[in-house]
């Protein structure tokens, strides 16, 4: 596996825990290696035009594992300055240099597709361009494949 995506893939199913798959999961469409290249720079090039500093999102992560709460991420210049559990509130307990901002999920997008995933795809948003939905699987018959969202995208 890419050196890359040994952290991606633990903080999957280590750090963050998951919350089990549900109807409510977004469905993704399935495109090339090449093709998501080109989305994941037109995407970038939109985030950096947008110049956001001080942002808020919820970060979901899901598979198989564990059940845990999602988590609320407040990003200003380009670090987490906070975060906490939700619906729940409780305060966010592992590290925050384990938490994404957008610049590392671009990049998580990056390694995925380095990888040559069996399946890969990805949501971008519209508006800012940032990774909402980015769900893959890096191999048959092998227990890694991912689905990490972000939801209620807010400026601060």
């Amino acid at each position: 596996m890419n050196a890359k995506l040994l952290p991606l893939v633990f903080v999957l199913s280590q750090l963050f825990g998951c919350v089990a798959p549900s109807d409510e999961t977004p469905k993704t469409t399935q495109s090339t290696p090449q093709a998501q290249q080109k989305l994941l720079v037109a995407s970038m090039d939109l985030w950096k035009r947008s110049n956001v500093e001080h942002y808020q999102f919820k970060w979901i992560v899901y598979c198989d594992c564990l059940d845990e709460e999602a988590v609320i991420v407040t990003v200003d210049y380009g670090k987490v300055s906070g975060a906490f559990y939700t619906p729940s509130g409780r305060a966010y307990d592992k590290s925050l240099a384990w938490l994404p901002t957008v610049e590392t999920l671009f990049g998580n997008v990056q390694a995925v597709i380095e990888e040559d995933p069996v399946s890969m795809s990805v949501i971008y948003n519209k508006d800012f361009g940032y990774p909402e939905v980015l769900s893959f699987d890096l191999s048959e018959g092998t227990d890694d494949e991912g689905s990490i969202q972000i939801h209620d995208f807010k400026l601060n």
